[in-house]
């Protein structure tokens, strides 16, 4: 494992700790930079191939896919004025998919996120572990996308 991505857990398992209890759901104002920096990361580096670098649909390999990607900057003002954070939680996480939303087109991010969670390190990752890294990594993807929002 990188040390990019190293960092980026380290980051996480202190949010974890520090954070999580409290709350998933942070407002705007008292969002850790942090949590946003590392979402951020993990934009650039899952989201942006299909989502742009900017996220509004114009990744290097959007014209390849079936289903275009939506235009993450237009979450926000495509729901009345209010960021969509629990219809935006399940489309990253994946894990709990909505049959009624029709097929999934994109990753199941949660399921990723856990996994490399384990993988950094299995003797002191455990499934409990690898679990709220998964969702703080979620909610970090989730806490940069409302920094790109086109009010």
């Amino acid at each position: 494992m990188g040390c990019k991505q190293s960092s980026l857990i380290t980051v996480f398992v202190l949010a974890a700790t520090v954070v999580l209890p409290a709350s998933l759901a942070w407002s705007q104002s008292t969002v850790p930079a942090d949590i946003v920096s590392a979402g951020k990361a993990d934009f650039m580096t899952y989201c942006a191939t299909c989502h742009g670098r900017k996220g509004v649909g114009d990744g290097p390999v959007a014209n390849q896919l079936i289903t275009n990607p939506a235009d993450l900057t237009q979450l926000k003002s495509g729901n009345g004025g209010t960021f969509p954070e629990d219809r935006v939680h399940m489309a990253i996480d994946g894990r709990k998919t909505v049959l009624s939303h029709g097929t999934r087109d994109m990753p199941v991010w949660g399921n990723w996120f856990k996994f490399v969670a384990r993988a950094s390190d299995p003797t002191k990752v455990d499934d409990e572990t690898a679990e709220i890294i998964a969702a703080l990594r979620v909610q970090g993807l989730i806490e940069y996308l409302k920094t790109i929002q086109n009010d």
